[in-house]
Formats: C-alpha cells, sequence, structure tokens
C-alpha cells in the first residue's frame, strides 16, 4: 500500500480524499516536484476510478514537458513517462476517464518530441473509432493544434517559413491558420 506524508504524520493512503491529495500535490509542484509527482502517481494507482487520476495523470504530462523545454531535452524521460500512460492505458482495471486521459497524454508525449505525425495518427484514429462525442471533439482540437505546432516547430528548426506539413492520414481537417483554429474551437 502506498503510504503518504500528509500535514507532517504518515497516513495510508486509503485514509485520504484523492481530491485533497491532488490538491496537495499541485501545491507542491514548484516546491518538491518528486514529491508531487510521487503523490500524482499514488492517486493514479490507487484511485484510478476518481476524478482526481485524470487530472492526476496530466499534471504529470505538464510537468515532464516542462522539464523537457526548460533544459536540455530529456526524450527518454518523456518516452519512459509515455510508456508509463501506455500501461495505465493497457490495465484492465483502471477506470475509462483514466484510461482515455492516458492514452491522449501518450499521444501529446510524442508531440512534444517532435513526432507529430504519429500524434496526428494517434488522435486520427481517436475520431475514427470515438469513445464519445466530446472525446471526438477534444481528438479533432487536438489534431488542429498539433498542426500548427507542428509547423511552428518546423519554422524554428530550419529557421525560416516553411510550407505547412502533411501529418497524419487525413491533413485536409489541418486548420489554415492560428486564427482559423481558434476560431473554430
Amino acid at each position: 500500500s502506498f503510504v503518504l506524508t500528509v500535514n507532517s504524520w504518515d497516513t495510508n493512503i486509503n485514509d485520504v480524499n484523492p481530491e485533497e491529495l491532488l490538491q496537495q500535490a499541485i501545491n507542491l509542484e514548484s516546491e518538491d516536484p518528486a514529491e508531487a509527482i510521487r503523490i500524482f502517481k499514488g492517486i493514479i494507482e490507487e484511485y484510478g476510478a476518481s476524478n482526481a487520476a485524470p487530472i492526476a495523470m496530466e499534471r504529470l504530462f505538464i510537468y515532464y514537458r516542462s522539464t523537457m523545454e526548460a533544459g536540455p531535452i530529456r526524450e527518454e524521460g518523456l518516452e519512459a513517462f509515455r510508456n508509463y500512460c501506455l500501461d495505465v492505458k493497457g490495465r484492465n482495471n483502471q477506470a475509462e476517464p483514466l484510461k482515455w486521459k492516458a492514452h491522449r497524454v501518450s499521444l501529446w508525449a510524442l508531440a512534444a518530441q517532435h513526432k507529430y505525425d504519429d500524434a496526428i495518427r494517434g488522435f486520427e484514429d481517436i475520431l475514427m473509432n470515438p469513445p464519445s462525442v466530446a472525446d471526438s471533439i477534444y481528438a479533432l482540437i487536438d489534431i488542429g493544434t498539433l498542426h500548427l505546432e507542428a509547423e511552428e516547430w518546423a519554422k524554428q528548426d530550419t529557421g525560416h517559413h516553411v510550407e505547412q506539413a502533411r501529418y497524419g492520414k487525413y491533413p485536409e481537417i489541418a486548420p489554415v491558420s492560428y486564427t482559423a483554429h481558434r476560431s473554430k474551437t
């Protein structure tokens, strides 16, 4: 069982509200990121059916992506996190909202490694076999955002304007501009 220090005393995680743990981890993110990560993972492992678990998964991704952007690219850390997401997604005992968030975050981890084609194709697969209307809408928004991010990265990488790259199986759904994408989302 996962043991967590709460307010300076050891408490079994089963005696604590997962939303309270989530808030504690969020409060620790800048002060003690290692402890925040430990709590986020504890929420995912012990409270996978709670509303806090998908948020914890997303906060983990934000942390891993920010460390990648803040210093030298540590793709191995992001790839290990992506594998963790895929492991969570593949577990039969996990709740569907957490599985969906783990899948979505694993695709964003690909994008953070500049593997835009793979990430966009993953979101396109969601569109072709949607778990829900809301999730299909998020996938469509993610596809548009990734096309724009990929184009911006290509500009930074080459130092000059580049034609919009064609990623994924359905490049026709790529937005023509950031303004057009924002007006539709």
